[in-house]
């Protein structure tokens, strides 16, 4: 059985395939940085929130 060999011997079905692998795994730690990005969007609005409420709590208590 012949081999079409390029990319210093690799086959390219096994080059295509280490391909897609990298193509996924890329493609989830985008999807894990954007989860961890509203994540913390959410945790700063819930901060800005609690900074508001203690604001009016002090402009009350003066």
């Amino acid at each position: 059985m012949k081999y079409r060999r390029s990319l210093f011997g690799y086959r390219p079905e096994d080059v295509q395939r280490q391909l897609e692998l990298y193509r996924l795994e890329q493609e989830i730690t985008q999807d894990l940085h954007e989860k961890e990005r509203i994540d913390y969007e959410i945790l700063f609005a819930a901060k800005q929130v609690e900074v508001e409420r203690l604001r009016a709590g002090l402009a009350d208590a003066l």
